[in-house]
């Protein structure tokens, strides 16, 4: 029995060694409550000691799951069976999560986050009309490979109208299409014949589903970390102006702990996050230990701050049950029946 529960004891030391060295920082949206056209990204500070640090923090947390991951020599470790039986319900999650968020943007006038306003002219109509398509098309399953297709073109939309630095910060959206283009809404069988010859030809790349959509979900983070803490630590600093309840350190008494510590650990946290979860590397781990700065902002902001984490809240169920990985196998079959033939249009 002490052997069948060691990689269990040895998960749970992980989590709260992380939980404990780690600074536990907020990791909310400057930009979306802080005017980012006053503070531009600082490209010079990328060879600073802060960014240098990060790095080097990230680096070690990544070395350290590589041991852990050798020492239990499971990739999905902890991998225990009860996460099973509800795999099926990841792609209804992630994409009614997804849609509702896209839809609140939509109505408010931006192209996938407040920092993409598009305005009242034919162009930005055109394009929230497209994202008004992909929540529609990730709700009902109608049309969803499509909408996963228009939900990457977005995001290329978002590089040639804004500046990169915002644009950049959208990369979870192309994981999110690449998800939904492969693997379609599930839980609807194919209607016509194209949708069947569609789901068959898709079946052969569902092994890069999953992947992708943990990798350009990591590379959103670690942007974040980069163009709203590291190397815009005068963003940071103003957001903190308006909410200074978030350097809860102080609060506690850490009278030291100042504002600009706190925006370089929110940094570099940020950037160890967004670097496992790209590299993947015991991704359920990760996911825990996103839980408390991808969740603790949102009772302390207004409402988009919710709505906006939806989609990588979302992110963060589907990594954890799957450990990364497909729940459908690449070789599966496309038979009657078939969770395979479920992943419609």
């Amino acid at each position: 029995m002490y052997r069948s529960s060691r990689p269990y004891l040895l998960a749970l030391f992980a989590g709260c060694a992380l939980a404990v060295v780690a600074p536990r920082t907020a990791s909310a949206h400057e930009k979306w409550f802080v005017d980012p056209g006053r503070y531009p990204v600082r490209w010079e500070l990328l060879f600073s000691l802060p960014v240098a640090a990060s790095v080097a923090v990230a680096l070690l947390a990544l070395g350290a799951l590589l041991l852990l991951r050798r020492l239990v020599r499971d990739p999905l470790y902890p991998n225990p069976p009860w996460l099973q039986p509800i795999n099926p319900s990841i792609q209804a999650v992630l994409g009614i999560q997804t849609a509702i968020s896209l839809v609140y943007m939509a109505v408010q006038g931006w192209l996938l986050a407040p920092t993409l306003n598009v305005g009242q002219t034919t162009w930005g109509l055109l394009l929230l009309g497209a994202q008004l398509f992909v929540s529609f098309s990730f709700v009902t399953g109608w049309l969803t490979r499509l909408g996963g297709a228009a939900l990457m073109g977005l995001v290329l939309a978002a590089f040639a109208l804004f500046p990169f630095e915002r644009a950049a910060e959208q990369l979870i959206f192309v994981g999110i299409g690449v998800y939904f283009l492969i693997r379609g809404r599930g839980l609807f069988l194919p209607a016509t014949r194209l949708a069947r010859r569609s789901a068959i030809y898709w079946l052969r790349y569902s092994g890069v589903a999953m992947p992708a959509l943990r990798v350009f979900t990591g590379l959103s983070v670690m942007w974040l970390a980069f163009s709203e803490k590291l190397l815009n630590p005068a963003l940071a600093l103003a957001f903190l102006r308006e909410y200074p309840s978030f350097n809860f350190m102080q609060l506690l008494g850490f009278s030291w702990f100042s504002d600009e510590l706190f925006v370089y650990a929110a940094g570099a946290v940020e950037l160890t996050i967004g670097l496992l979860l790209a590299v993947g590397v015991l991704p359920r781990i990760v996911i825990l230990f996103m839980w408390v700065p991808f969740n603790m902002t949102i009772p302390l902001l207004p409402p988009q701050e919710l709505l906006g984490h939806l989609p990588i809240l979302a992110v963060m169920y589907a990594v954890f049950l799957t450990g990364g990985a497909n729940s459908l196998s690449s070789g599966e079959p496309l038979s009657r029946g078939s969770p395979a033939r479920a992943a419609v249009r």
